[in-house]
């Protein structure tokens, strides 16, 4: 189970922990910010118990309803359980494109998160599946997932014709134990 959270940080917030089940802790995999405009942070729970039940994310404080923070879960089968991903990769920017590569291998599956203070963003990459893209006044996040390749570049574009303001990104392969990974169905927000 990866969580994907994006979010316009004006004033340094960032996760403190996430649960799932009320019970079980998720790890932090990565997280990076452009100082107070955007930012994006990645969890993780190996074998996570079944069930519906609810993920609880934590913040040092509290996020201004004026702007927002969205998360969210994407479970996925046939992942290698002693080691379940590579490492991270991050960035962050004020130009287009929101990019970050990945380093991968064949039967990986890439998972990727952006968050872009004020302008909404869009994926043009035909090779990755977006699960999630939401937008607001203030700020905009997304997540996608793309088949392997030696590098994978994950990334978004501006979809106003001011350009992106700040932007932040991450992303991380995950490691098949048979046969490649696959996501187990749609994420939940």
């Amino acid at each position: 189970m990866l969580v994907g959270i994006s979010l316009v940080n004006d004033n340094y917030e960032y996760v403190t922990g996430i649960t799932w089940n009320t019970t079980e802790d998720l790890e932090h995999v990565v997280s990076i910010a452009t100082v107070d405009d955007s930012r994006i942070e990645i969890w993780k729970l190996v074998a996570p118990s079944s069930g519906t039940h609810n993920v609880v994310v934590s913040f040092d404080q509290i996020i201004p309803s004026a702007r927002s923070a969205w998360a969210s879960v994407i479970t996925f089968t046939g992942v290698d359980q002693s080691t379940p991903l590579g490492d991270p990769a991050s960035d962050t920017g004020t130009t287009e494109p929101v990019t970050v590569n990945v380093t991968s291998a064949t039967g990986d599956l890439v998972f990727g998160v952006a968050a872009a203070e004020y302008d909404s963003i869009t994926n043009d990459d035909g090779s990755q599946t977006e699960h999630w893209n939401e937008y607001n006044v203030s700020s905009a996040g997304a997540a996608v997932t793309e088949d392997s390749a030696a590098t994978v570049t994950i990334s978004w574009n501006d979809t106003t014709s001011t350009g992106i303001s700040h932007w932040s990104i991450g992303a991380v392969s995950i490691k098949p134990s048979w046969g490649g990974v696959r996501c187990l169905g749609d994420p939940e927000r």
